[in-house]
């Protein structure tokens, strides 16, 4: 669906090879009438598909703030990087029982 007038929508996502441990993202910002107004793509170095998940997030809100915009919508499939951090929030927990 389009963003709201005055509102800016932003989609990301990255791509991650295990064999290089090399990633890239792609940023694109999108206006009400779902034009691309920005975007925004980069390679980096990483040591795994969680941490390349981590760093589009990352990438993504800041392309967010250098632009200063204010009213946004993002859309990302961050399941993978939620699903992480609860798993590394109940080992934590495991290992404080311990």
């Amino acid at each position: 669906s389009k963003p709201k007038m005055d509102w800016v929508e932003i989609n990301y996502d990255e791509t991650f090879k295990k064999e290089s441990k090399g990633g890239t993202i792609g940023v694109i910002a999108r206006d009400s009438e779902r034009r691309a107004i920005d975007g925004l793509g980069k390679e980096f170095l990483v040591d795994n598909a969680f941490m390349a998940k981590a760093n589009v997030v990352k990438e993504g809100l800041m392309f967010v703030v250098n632009n200063r915009w204010m009213n946004v919508v993002i859309e990302i499939d961050a399941k993978g990087v939620i699903d992480e951090f609860q798993m590394f929030e109940k080992l934590e927990n495991y290992f404080c029982l311990l």
